[in-house]
């Protein structure tokens, strides 16, 4: 018998068998069954069973809906980048730099002796712009403008791609220009759901009078912003129908944009808002809920008399950064930086 051939698969063998002991003492399976709780069986309460470890680990705190796995993960990132941002911001890297204009730009945002002394004075001019607003047609341009720049008022549009032909992009709208986020805060009747909106309308007014407002102003420039928002959430789609893939509205005839689109927003929508998002696709259109965006541009295309309440709406969204509620940095002259925070 040729041991000499043998000992050496042997050898392998019990590496092998070696390494897969350790390998199966020291994995864990995708499940940790810390989150279970096993104190009810799944027929009982399954979500109690599955998630009750979970729920005790984590006592959902007040600044959360929810907290899940994915929002302990951006918790985390968010923790992660404030460290980087913060080392960055701490040392004078070379100017021009990439890691000395996030420096930089962490810097101004975080001197709030600077931002509340120089209170509302950054965006004068552009609330100026707003107010000399007089005609449809101008405020067509106005909202164009303001899409193109990200504060999104009405509704948001984006170019991705189709979700039944991953090899084409659409321009693509979604219902959005809701300060509260979603349709319930303004169309609920409890009283918990009316503490809401009151409690709303008066920061609206806070912001309007930190902007310079007389008192009676800011009140009736609040009950503008929460007419257009209210009308905007009565065509919005509940949580429920978001979530039907079917609930989209395809159309491919470029025609069939331009008269959603354009009939509101002007002939100059492609170059305006379209060409400026730079994204090469073909002209095919999804809307996520047309309803609203027919009451969005029936809204910017109303008669004169109705424009003071525009007004209110748009100055409103460059007061709350977008009305999606994300915080954003618009450079509107180079190298006039205007930063506006929540």
């Amino acid at each position: 018998m040729n041991t000499k051939f043998y000992f050496p698969i042997l050898a392998l063998a019990l590496s092998v068998a070696a390494c897969n002991d350790k390998k199966a003492a020291t994995q864990t399976g995708g499940i940790d069954v810390a989150n279970l709780d096993r104190s009810v069986t799944p027929n009982q309460d399954f979500y109690q069973f599955a998630c009750g470890g979970w729920m005790q680990a984590h006592p959902l705190t007040d600044e959360y809906g929810r907290f899940g796995s994915f929002d302990l993960l951006a918790e985390n990132n968010r923790k992660q980048m404030q460290g980087l941002i913060e080392e960055l911001a701490a040392k004078k890297s070379e100017p021009g730099s990439v890691a000395r204009k996030i420096g930089d730009l962490y810097n101004m945002a975080m001197d709030t002796v600077k931002l509340n002394g120089d209170g509302s004075t950054p965006i004068q001019p552009v609330l100026e712009k707003i107010k000399a607003v007089k005609t449809p047609k101008e405020m067509v341009t106005l909202v164009a403008e303001m899409t193109r720049q990200g504060f999104g008022p009405y509704f948001g549009i984006y170019i991705g791609p189709d979700d039944m032909n991953s090899s084409m992009n659409l321009v693509q709208t979604y219902q959005g220009g809701l300060g509260l986020g979603d349709r319930d805060y303004y169309l609920k009747e409890d009283e918990h759901s009316k503490e809401i909106r009151t409690k709303y309308q008066e920061h609206i007014v806070k912001m309007f009078e930190l902007a310079g407002w007389e008192e009676k102003e800011a009140r009736q420039a609040a009950a503008d912003v929460m007419a257009i928002e209210t009308r905007l959430a009565e065509a919005a789609y509940e949580k429920v129908k978001m979530r039907d893939p079917h609930a989209s509205q395809k159309l491919k005839e470029e025609d069939r944009i331009i008269s959603v689109l354009s009939d509101g927003l002007g002939s100059g929508i492609k170059a305006s808002v379209l060409s400026a998002m730079t994204a090469t696709m073909a002209m095919n259109y999804t809307a996520m809920n047309e309803s609203i965006l027919q009451t969005a541009l029936s809204i910017i295309h109303t008669l004169p008399k109705d424009m003071v309440r525009k007004i209110s709406y748009s100055t409103f969204c460059i007061f709350d950064i977008d009305c999606f509620g994300n915080t954003r940095i618009v450079e509107y002259e180079s190298p006039a930086v205007y930063l506006f925070r929540r």
